[in-house]
């Protein structure tokens, strides 16, 4: 059996010791709301910022409301769900590993509005395509997005191969 840990291995080390330390500073100066509300409003941002070519908007009041163009270009939609795919994996990993610095519902509010779009934005794209073979690309690119989501949010970040 092979273990392999999503955060590092040979092709890529991801060290959250900065973060961590961050963590720890800013807990000791009795101003963790501080860092916290910065961390979030960032990463908002960052996952905005992430692909500009796709136009997401966020507006800042109402909290994580994401939006995606509709119709996706289908020609894309492998390449944004695997950032989507990444950027939700590293999120789950500093909410499991930082307590409660990293809110639940904030992460799930930004899931869920990321996923409403992306499912408008497909749906609007898929009304007017024709051909079966955009279909099956489509297909496998979500089918491999649910099971990478599965495994790496859902599970531990470990993986074992047999």
């Amino acid at each position: 059996m092979l273990i392999v840990d999503v955060f590092d291995n040979s092709e890529l080390k991801v060290d959250f010791k900065p973060l961590y330390h961050c963590i720890h500073i800013y807990t000791a100066l009795d101003s963790i709301d501080e860092l916290r509300k910065s961390y979030q409003a960032d990463r908002r941002v960052r996952h905005i910022m992430l692909r500009p070519l796709f136009c997401l908007t966020l507006d800042l009041q109402a909290q994580s409301v994401l939006i995606l163009p509709s119709p996706i270009p289908l020609n894309a939609l492998a390449s944004l769900i695997q950032e989507i795919a990444g950027f939700f994996i590293v999120e789950t990993h500093v909410l499991k590993t930082t307590g409660n610095f990293r809110s639940e519902q904030e992460l799930e509010e930004l899931w869920d509005s990321l996923l409403g779009g992306l499912c408008l934005g497909l749906d609007n794209a898929l009304s007017t395509e024709t051909d079966p073979d955009e279909y099956l690309r489509v297909k496998e690119a979500l089918i491999g997005f649910i099971m990478t989501m599965e495994v790496c949010v859902l599970r531990p970040f470990v993986l074992t191969t047999d």
